[in-house]
Formats: C-alpha cells, sequence, structure tokens
C-alpha cells in the first residue's frame, strides 16, 4: 500500500506542479491549488506513515510530513492575479519543495521495492528449500516401500523355501514322510497343515499296505508247507 500511496503522492504534487507552471503562460490568470489534489496527497502521506514497516522509511515519511506542512501553507492563498509569476520568490521556493518532495517519495518507493525483492527472494528460497525436503522425503518414502517390501517377500518366501526344502528331502520309496513345523497360522501355516494331513494318509496307506502284504506271504508260506506236508504224506 506504501507505494501505491507514494505514487498517487507524487502524481498530486506534479499535477499541481504542472498547473502552476501552466499559469505562467499569458494570458492564463493565476492557477488555485485544488483542495481536492491536498487532500489527496495528505490522505496518501497519512497511508505511507500508517504503513511504515522498512528501515530508513520512517525518516523519509517524517520528512514528508515536515514538508508537506510548508507545502501546505505555501499554496494557500494562491497567487494574485495579473502579477507577474517569475517576480514571485514564492514559485521558486515551491518548485524546489516539490522537486524534494517528489524525490523523498521516489526514494520511498525504491524502499518498498527493495523490500518486496527481498521478500519474493526469501519466498523463493523458502520454495527451494520446500522442493529439496519434498525430494528427500519423498526419496525416504520409496526408500521405505521398497525396504518394506522386500521384507515383506522375504518373509513370505522364507517358509515356502524352507518347506521346499524338508520336501525336497524326503526319501523315495522308503515310506518316511518329513513333519513340516507350523510356525503361524496364516497361509504358509495352513499350506504346512495340509502337507502333515498327507504325510499322515500316506504313512496310514503304506502301514494297510505292508499289513496286506505281509498277510499274503504269510498264506504262501503256509500254502507251502501244507503243499511240502502234504507230498511227504
Amino acid at each position: 500500500r506504501s507505494i501505491r500511496a507514494a505514487q498517487e503522492a507524487r502524481q498530486a504534487l506534479e499535477e499541481n506542479r504542472n498547473l502552476r507552471l501552466e499559469a505562467l503562460e499569458p494570458p492564463r490568470a493565476a492557477a488555485a491549488t485544488p483542495p481536492a489534489a491536498l487532500q489527496t496527497l495528505q490522505r496518501n502521506l497519512a497511508i505511507c506513515r500508517a504503513n511504515v514497516t522498512e528501515a530508513g522509511e520512517g525518516d523519509l515519511v517524517d520528512r514528508l510530513a515536515a514538508d508537506y506542512a510548508r507545502y501546505a501553507a505555501m499554496v494557500q492563498p494562491p497567487p494574485a492575479a495579473g502579477a507577474d509569476p517569475w517576480e514571485n520568490e514564492g514559485l521558486a521556493e515551491f518548485l524546489a519543495l516539490t522537486a524534494e518532495m517528489v524525490q523523498r517519495l521516489d526514494a520511498l518507493v525504491a524502499v518498498n521495492e527493495a523490500a518486496m525483492e527481498r521478500a519474493d527472494e526469501a519466498t523463493r528460497q523458502l520454495a527451494r528449500r520446500a522442493q529439496r525436503r519434498a525430494a528427500v522425503l519423498f526419496g525416504v518414502i520409496i526408500g521405505g516401500i521398497l525396504a518394506w517390501s522386500y521384507f515383506l517377500s522375504y518373509r513370505i518366501a522364507r517358509p515356502i523355501m524352507k518347506l521346499a526344502h524338508q520336501l525336497s528331502g524326503t526319501p523315495e520309496g522308503r515310506g518316511v514322510y518329513p513333519r513340516v513345523r507350523v510356525r503361524s497360522r496364516d497361509e504358509i501355516g495352513f499350506l504346512s497343515e495340509a502337507f502333515n494331513r498327507l504325510f499322515r494318509r500316506l504313512e496310514q496307506y503304506d502301514r494297510h499296505r505292508d499289513d496286506i502284504l505281509a498277510a499274503e506271504k504269510e498264506k504262501v508260506r503256509r500254502g507251502e508247507e501244507a503243499k511240502g506236508r502234504f507230498i511227504a504224506d
């Protein structure tokens, strides 16, 4: 707001100065300063005073307030009609004061623009830091996801590999079946229990088969003995 107020105050000063300079050319009459111009100037200087935030800005505003008091007294009353304005010593003082106030308003604008540039640079630096932190955070998240995925895959694959290793060590044709240790109640545990049930059934089948074979051998043996006794008799 200080920049806009300073620019409007500068415009009011220049318009009033130009109005006085245009009155120097005959047959123009002496020009009076419009009250609205002084009100605009006073209002914008008050805005500048109410928005002092930067170093050096307060001193400029104080000097402008002092200059305004001189300026308001200088432009009232207007020059007498028909008088030669070039012979009026107040005109030179008016032009010098106007130029001085315009210079200070320009300095006030420069101070605020420099502050805005510093604020913009600070905002850009903050944005760059935020981007770097976001990149680091994104990398950490991706690393965490990969590590967690590896952990889950290892946790799932390791029991399966152990189960496969136990099954691969089972001797063929010997009727010796392993007992798979159930370590969890998840899918791997359910699969291990299913293999154990299968192995128990296979053992029962082998025992039943062995019993049948033993019975058949016993029948053959008895038949051979009976045949031998028959021949001997």
